[in-house]
């Protein structure tokens, strides 16, 4: 199960460092913001929940779960995290694609202190269990993207965010737009296919909206200020290609560790895609080996990765991408170069 790292206090702002586009937007009429007030995070320091105890763990994060809950990200999963007894704790509630229709639950988080490097923390405390009938939770579909969570007399509902799924405009003859996915971080991504190399990358969404700020680190290259992805700036097709994610936030499992593992799983559900042939060309993987959602048939829940873009320690490393411009180099070989 994987766990994001804990961003209390970011908030998503608009693009204005640099305009060149926006992203699809999402319903703002009436936003619930996190306010991360200091006086609640306190007070949940001093508050004593055993960690020990999944259960008890579970029933309090339901307990405190909005009546109507939306789950962003494409993989299913819902995050949270929370001060308690002098720690930090983050986890996350999964509506995996394989075990949702079979009523399940998955559930799991760890204890830490927060911004400590990994040599510096004490032992994590950490648990996870699937809940079900068996553990006292139904949950059942009520259409394509909402389903009912009863458990200890309360009733949720999930809604599982669906991007729009619109080709971009700007694309290359050789290629083809698979999906559009929403990762975690909150930027929404198009999934492309080169078919001249057999080569899967990912292209920043665009549309109405992107809630980021974009640093120009050089002629072509361009890095979110709060996520700090890389992107290659495709004058050309008007888009921009993800080829940098952070090596920290990478090994750290955060929020920002790139959308590798955000598979379009509702458009697989409506029969809109396979991704077997596609990910079976890209990874030499044998297809037998995976499922239409990219999960491992022998592995239930994991996913394979789709990670074309370099994790970097520093941005120089990018530094080539104007020598490449300078030399007139097509796009399609600088996106080549950086989405091995």
């Amino acid at each position: 199960m994987q766990l994001p790292a804990c961003f209390t206090w970011l908030l998503p702002v608009a693009s204005a460092a640099l305009a060149f586009g926006l992203g699809r937007s999402l319903d703002q009429s009436a936003p619930q913001l996190d306010l991360g007030f200091n006086e609640d995070y306190v007070s949940g320091l001093y508050s004593d929940l055993d960690l020990e105890d999944v259960d008890a763990v579970f029933g309090y994060i339901f307990s405190n779960l909005p009546e109507r809950a939306v789950v962003y990200p494409s993989e299913g999963y819902y995050y949270f995290n929370f001060p308690m007894r002098g720690s930090h704790v983050r986890g996350t509630i999964l509506l995996e694609s394989a075990n949702r229709d079979a009523g399940v639950l998955e559930f799991g988080y760890v204890s830490e202190l927060k911004g400590r490097p990994s040599a510096d923390r004490q032992p994590l405390t950490g648990r996870s269990k699937d809940y079900g009938i068996d553990e006292g939770l139904v949950l059942e579909r009520l259409s394509a993207t909402e389903f009912s969570a009863t458990y200890g007399g309360r009733e949720v509902t999930f809604e599982l965010f669906r991007p729009e799924q619109e080709p971009p405009s700007g694309i290359y003859p050789h290629e083809e737009y698979l999906a559009t996915v929403m990762d975690e971080s909150g930027l929404q991504f198009d999934l492309i296919w080169d078919g001249e190399r057999e080569r899967l990358f990912w292209a920043l969404d665009r549309g109405e909206f992107i809630p980021e700020n974009f640093l120009a680190l050089q002629d072509g290259v361009r890095m979110g200020a709060r996520t700090r992805f890389v992107f290659f700036d495709d004058r050309g097709a008007n888009r921009m290609v993800l080829i940098g994610v952070d090596r920290a936030e990478s090994a750290s499992n955060t929020w920002y560790d790139g959308p590798f593992d955000q598979g379009p799983d509702l458009i697989v559900d409506e029969g809109g895609l396979d991704l077997r042939d596609y990910l079976g060309r890209h990874t030499g993987i044998d297809m037998d080996l995976i499922d239409a959602y990219g999960h491992y048939v022998d592995r239930p829940g994991v996913r394979l990765p789709v990670a074309p873009f370099r994790i970097y320690s520093d941005t120089a490393e990018f530094d080539i991408v104007e020598e490449l411009l300078a030399e007139r180099a097509s796009p399609q070989e600088i996106i080549h170069r950086f989405t091995l």
